[in-house]
Parts: C-alpha cells; sequence; structure tokens
C-alpha cells in the first residue's frame, strides 16, 4: 500500500470565468498523504492547470481526465474549502465495496475508477530511477546515467542534485497537465510519486541490477537518504515538496522469474528459450533473520528515516 504525497499547493491561478482566485495556501493542503486526498487534489490541480497551459507541451500531449473539470462539478470539487473537508464529502459518497479497491494499485491497472461520481482512475507507477520515464512527449525528461553507475561515484551531493531534478521534470509535466504514462497508457491518472529501486543486487541474472545502487547496504542507504532529500525538496512559498519519492521493492527481492507480463502470460512460455513457470509472483523467498537485517533492510530503514512518502512490495 503506498500512501502518497498529494500534489502540494499550486500556484494562484485564475479558477472558474468569474476570474477569483485561489491562494495556494488556502485550497490544497500539503499535509494530507492519502490516496483519496490526493485524487481530489489532482483534479483540483488539472483544472488550475487547464487555465494557463504551457504553450512548451506539443499539442498532442495528453492531458489527464478530471473528476472535477469545474469548481462546481462536484461538491468536493470546490478549491476554496479545506481539504480536509472536501476529502470527508467524497468518501461519505463512496461504497464500502467502492473504497476496499482504492487502496491497492494494480501495475498495470492502476486503481479503478468509480464511474457513478465520476472518479477517474489513477496509477501511483511513476518510474524515477534515472530519469523520469515517459514517452512521446517535448520537451523529453532528462535520462542521467543508470544508478549503479551514479552510486558508484559515492558523492550524496550528486545523488541529490539529480533527484531534485528529475523531480523538478516531473512537477512540470504534472503542472502542465501531461500524464502519459511509463507504460504509454493514457486512461488514469497520475500524481507525484516517484518510483525508485532500493534493492540489493545479489546477482546479475536477475536482470535489474543496474536500477539499484548496488550490493553494499550501507551505500544504499546512504543513497536513498541523499536521492529523498532532493526529490522532496521543499520548494516555493510554504515550502511545497517537488515530489514524493517512493521506496520498492519491500523487501529481499533480487528475482524476476518470467516471461511475459509479469508471468501471467502462460500461453507464450513454451517458446520462450529457458522459460520458467517460477517467478516474483509466486517465489517463496527463504531470507534468514541476519541475512534480512544485515543486507535487506537498511536501506528500507534509511527510506522510512529519510520521510519516504510510500513504499511498494516486493
Amino acid at each position: 500500500l503506498a500512501l502518497s504525497l498529494p500534489a502540494g499547493p499550486m500556484p494562484t491561478l485564475a479558477v472558474g470565468q468569474d476570474d477569483s482566485a485561489c491562494r495556494a495556501e488556502d485550497c490544497l493542503s500539503s499535509d494530507a498523504g492519502a490516496l483519496l486526498q490526493m485524487k481530489v487534489q489532482d483534479d483540483v490541480a488539472a483544472h488550475l492547470v487547464s487555465q494557463s497551459k504551457d504553450n512548451h507541451v506539443e499539442d498532442n500531449a495528453y492531458h489527464r481526465p478530471s473528476a472535477c473539470p469545474a469548481a462546481n462539478s462536484q461538491p468536493w470539487c470546490n478549491p476554496h474549502l479545506p481539504l480536509e473537508r472536501r476529502v470527508q464529502m467524497l468518501l461519505r459518497e463512496i461504497r464500502p465495496n467502492e473504497l476496499a479497491p482504492q487502496i491497492q494499485n494494480d501495475l498495470f491497472g492502476g486503481t479503478p475508477a468509480i464511474e457513478r461520481i465520476g472518479l477517474p482512475a489513477y496509477n501511483y507507477i511513476k518510474e524515477n530511477d534515472h530519469g523520469l520515464i515517459s514517452s512521446s512527449q517535448s520537451p523529453s525528461p532528462t535520462m542521467f546515467p543508470q544508478v549503479i553507475l551514479t552510486a558508484g561515484s559515492f558523492n550524496t551531493s550528486l545523488f541529490t542534485a539529480i533527484g531534485e531534478l528529475s523531480a523538478s521534470q516531473a512537477r512540470y509535466f504534472f503542472e502542465v497537465g501531461y500524464t502519459q504514462s511509463w507504460d504509454n497508457q493514457h486512461g488514469y491518472l497520475q500524481g507525484l510519486l516517484l518510483q525508485n529501486n532500493i534493492n540489493i543486487f545479489r546477482d546479475p541474472r536477475w536482470g535489474r541490477g543496474q536500477e539499484t545502487p548496488g550490493e553494499d547496504p550501507f551505500l544504499n542507504a546512504m543513497y536513498v537518504a541523499a536521492w529523498i532529500k532532493g526529490v522532496q525538496a521543499l520548494k516555493g512559498p510554504g515550502g511545497v515538496p517537488l515530489a514524493g519519492m517512493s521506496c520498492k521493492h519491500f523487501d529481499a527481492y533480487s528475482f524476476e522469474g518470467g516471461p511475459t507480463e509479469l508471468n501471467r502470460t502462460s500461453g507464450l512460455r513454451h517458446f520462450i528459450p529457458g522459460y520458467s513457470t517460477l517467478s516474483r509472483h509466486n517465489q517463496n523467498a527463504i531470507v534468514d533473520q541476519q541475512d534480512m537485517s544485515d543486507t535487506y533492510l537498511p536501506a528500507f530503514e534509511s527510506c522510512i528515516v529519510s520521510g519516504a512518502k510510500g513504499s511498494m512490495c516486493s
């Protein structure tokens, strides 16, 4: 379960046709952290940003669906009400059987929409290991060296600087309404919870070791602390974080398995060389207490102590 960071206060922008202004400190709170708060705030942000679309983003850029196309679309869309009150208004309209699916996030499908009240689907997967993964947009996000190469510099100031710049670009695309996701799908909202792989690199056959800081628990812990400092840097009046950091994959994860779409498509395995029915979704990893404490937990302890806003399970 990823308890995520809300988008944060927006700049003062015109709202609606009456040209009234919504001050950041009045409209959007930086204190809330739950999924539904993020959904509400994203939609308010989408409405605000639509009034000042940045022309640097190409016209074919996809703009996120909105549960609040106008401030009067639903009672909870009124940006002049306190965020906590708006969340409570929304929660009262959601039925128990609709609320339960909102606290999970399928990798491909995200959290489902509640069409009955106009709440769009949402997806927390926003990869940012060495730059924001997104495609077909201009300007393109900056791609930095793979994590294991950057970590090899042992330069915590560099880790922080890259994290901050990548989060600044994520914030930019969010502010202008661009939501194309890592898997090139458009059907859901996305916010500013950025995913980073901090697992231990134990075996090259994993195939994802380049995403991680490496094999040293101490270095991984130092890396994530410095990266969070950059990604969640406070900016603007009131100190709004650029984005939120989510640490993955908790825990003892250094095996992918396969093949195809996370081992879901059993019909394709017969012609994949070296195919296996074993994957990260059905492997039972046996880790003794000492190895868990010495090897696998330090990076995630650092993640928590440093104030990350979420974690993806393995």
